[in-house]
């Protein structure tokens, strides 16, 4: 069964379904909490010199010896001292993982590239999205080199992830989006072309491009209100040129992805337009987030539908599709509204809705308004309440987990 055919069927089934029924960069706490001065993304996910050893599984001698050695050779600094704890940041441990040639993602499982999608805007798709990547970059025993691409022009990822560049005040920085890259070829004034008739190689930029966070093993492809002059100039080509542009990013930057990036998340606009198209036919795979109201429900069956015709429609036919999953956000188990509609989308969706849900949590506005995700929070710095940062975090947990081991089942090498 082709994907278009799975998709209008699972759009039917849902269709009948629904007929049947600041300086806000810092996060101020106590000296106890917090070195002065440090970002506390970077100071929350420190370990400290037990955890280290865990880490490495070497005995306490062995790994004392082999820091010092370390520290010795300049692979990194000396650690962040906080009253008589040794505190080593994420890029201290990058440094050591690469130096000590320790396992890593691309060792056990190939590259893929996941769309964010849905065609309703408020479903929870930039939330998603970075909060998947975080936690992949985050997991210190996979250890994937995760790259998130926001081809949303509304630019919420360089927004909310807060952009080293940017946080730094870097006014020379020069930001290159998917949308530049793609429109190289057709478009007169066009930052892209500008370097390449300089001398530039096109890979050289595409590599080049993705921005750093707050994490060594994680960068962001920054999107901007100007990319929506995509779908304009998309309009106004023929045919054969279109269907070029639709397949440019497939073909041209991708490849060039994959081979310096092992998890590629895309976040999409809220619209069924051109530049969506060109993700669909670009993916390894789809996951549609779903917020469990009749609204949101009525939309998504919508969308499953378009998704028929769209794929028919690709060039690629949606043969790249290896793998897609709904997924239920914002989810309030206390809400026998929200409760029905999951249902709804059990019912409707069945083996293709993942089991685990995101909880419906303040902390995820408080995350998004502080700059991070949910995962660069502690519960001592946050104002949300105990309960309800608890529940966030152990669904998210759950949720990321079971999306992980989706993604290997289908990367997997051998």
């Amino acid at each position: 069964m082709s994907i278009a055919v799975e998709f209008g069927k699972l759009g039917g089934s849902l269709r009948s379904e629904s007929a049947s029924l600041q300086d806000v960069m810092r996060v101020h706490v106590s000296d106890e909490d917090l070195i002065e001065g440090l970002d506390s993304r970077i100071y929350n996910h420190c370990l400290n010199k037990t955890e280290l050893t865990k880490l490495f599984n070497l005995s306490k001698p062995t790994f004392n010896k082999r820091l010092q050695e370390a520290v010795d050779n300049g692979v990194i600094g000396d650690p962040i001292y906080q009253n008589k704890t040794h505190l080593y940041t994420r890029h201290d441990i990058h440094n050591l993982k690469e130096a000590w040639g320790y396992k890593v993602y691309s060792d056990e499982y190939n590259s893929k590239v996941i769309g964010i999608v849905n065609h309703k805007g408020g479903t929870g798709k930039s939330t998603t999205s970075a909060l998947l990547s975080t936690n992949a970059a985050l997991d210190l025993d996979d250890y994937a080199n995760v790259l998130l691409i926001d081809m949303d022009p509304q630019g919420s990822q360089g927004i909310n992830l807060k952009l080293k560049s940017s946080e730094n005040g870097d006014e020379e920085a020069v930001y290159i989006t998917i949308v530049d890259f793609l429109l190289a070829e057709v478009e007169e004034d066009n930052i892209v072309r500008s370097y390449l008739d300089q001398g530039y190689e096109f890979n050289d930029l595409v590599n080049a491009a993705p921005v750093d966070t707050h994490l060594p093993n994680m960068k962001v492809f920054p999107a901007f209100p100007d990319d929506d002059r995509f779908t304009d100039i998309f309009s106004s080509l023929d045919y054969e040129n279109k269907m070029s542009l639709l397949v440019a990013f497939r073909e041209k930057i991708i490849p060039i992805l994959k081979n310096k990036f092992d998890l590629i998340i895309i976040d999409t606009p809220p619209q069924d337009s051109p530049l969506t198209w060109a993700v669909l036919e670009a993916i390894d795979g789809l996951f549609i987030p779903v917020t469990p109201h009749e609204l949101d429900f009525s939309s998504t069956a919508n969308y499953a539908l378009s998704l028929e015709k769209r794929f028919t429609e690709l060039p690629n036919k949606g043969c790249n599709i290896e793998w897609y999953k709904f997924a239920a956000v914002n989810f309030n188990e206390v809400s026998s509204n929200d409760k029905n509609v999951l249902n709804k989308l059990i019912r409707g969706l069945k083996d293709n809705l993942m089991t685990a849900q995101l909880a419906q949590s303040e902390l995820f506005l408080e995350a998004s308004v502080k700059g991070c995700t949910i995962l660069d929070l502690k519960k001592s710095q946050s104002v949300t309440t105990a309960k309800q940062f608890d529940k966030a975090i152990v669904s998210s947990s759950a949720f990321c987990s079971q999306f992980m081991n989706e993604i290997k089942r289908i990367a997997i090498k051998g």
